[in-house]
């Protein structure tokens, strides 16, 4: 299955008013967003497109891919550095992480090898985050002591 969701400011252009919400998904009749299948012919084309454009895999087991393709800094044309990227999945999933129920691979689709976060990788992917030097997100928050 395939589904994108988009989440922006509202904004306008050409006096043209815009929702913040952007879907990349088929529409119910009553206009409810639901992921594109494969084994339909009308999307398999496109979901084979996407898998070979942002290298995801097949596998036979279940999972989640989250691709953001262009992530930008309000205002900056700059995109988000993987020490930051690591800091934000660190925070917001150590737990899943370090309880072993999930697996996190950063892969900026450069020359650099991708970084896999399991509990086993966590400690030096700790090292590698741009954690802030104090409080609840400090490296030594993150810290195991069994």
């Amino acid at each position: 299955m395939l589904m994108g969701q988009s989440v922006l400011m509202q904004h306008d252009i050409d006096d043209r008013h815009y929702v913040p919400y952007g879907y990349f998904a088929a529409f119910a009749d009553d206009g409810f967003q639901l992921p594109l299948r494969s084994g339909e012919p009308a999307q398999d084309d496109l979901i084979t497109q996407c898998i070979k454009d942002f290298g995801l895999r097949y596998r036979d087991e279940a999972g989640l891919s989250i691709i953001i393709p262009f992530p930008h800094i309000y205002g900056e044309e700059a995109h988000i550095e993987a020490p930051k990227m690591l800091a934000a999945i660190v925070h917001n999933y150590f737990y899943p992480i370090i309880a072993g129920k999930l697996e996190v691979t950063l892969d900026e689709g450069d020359s650099s090898s991708p970084i896999v976060i399991t509990a086993d990788t966590i400690d030096r992917v700790l090292g590698m985050a741009d954690l802030d030097g104090k409080g609840e997100r400090s490296p030594e928050a993150y810290h195991r002591s069994c």
